[in-house]
């Protein structure tokens, strides 16, 4: 099983690599979010996730451990495969995507590409009491988000950009009613 690789970035294609190291070239498949910090030459150090299924082996990479147990975690729901897995870091951090299953926010996982509703409640039911929460007294703006995404969604946004609007709020806008126009502005900018 591979784990760990070290090398250089030969090609980057969207969000996959072809990473060289010791003269052979390996296909890498690492979240989109976490693409644009490679750029074709530079040296890169990944932890890897490899895949065997009858047909192929698909190894995807991650920059730290933390990212890594993450995508474990879920893959071990069921419906949920690497590629749904990679979606999901897509849509925010770690740590964001934690507090959303700690929290139940099914709005913020259906913003990941192949991910309905059924499936984001599923993940949430299993992984909701195996995930350690970054900060676990931190202030969480929970149902005010899911409220925000499903107000923006319904304005004709996606839920990923809703997301990501609700992610470039300032923490210390604590008020719904000025969270809302907080995402509004970052929308229009």
């Amino acid at each position: 099983m591979l784990g760990y690789i070290k090398g250089r970035i030969l090609h980057k294609n969207g969000s996959e690599l072809l990473v060289v190291a010791n003269d052979i070239g390996y296909h890498i498949s690492i979240p989109a979010r976490l693409a644009s910090e490679a750029a074709d030459g530079d040296v890169c150090e990944l932890y890897l996730y490899q895949y065997v299924r009858e047909s192929s082996i698909e190894l995807y990479g991650f920059f730290a451990t933390d990212e890594l147990s993450f995508f474990e975690k879920l893959i071990s729901v069921s419906g949920v495969g690497p590629k749904t897995a990679l979606g999901i870091l897509n849509v925010s951090s770690i740590d964001k995507l934690k507090d959303a299953i700690a929290h139940g926010d099914v709005a913020m996982l259906r913003g990941a590409s192949g991910i309905g509703t059924k499936t984001a409640e599923r993940i949430i039911v299993e992984l909701k009491g195996t995930i350690a929460m970054a900060g676990e007294g931190s202030r969480t703006q929970g149902s005010d988000d899911t409220d925000i995404i499903d107000a923006l969604v319904h304005l004709g946004y996606s839920a990923s950009i809703a997301r990501r609007a609700v992610d470039r709020i300032p923490p210390d806008i604590t008020v719904l009613q000025d969270r809302m126009k907080a995402a509004l502005q970052s929308l229009a900018s």
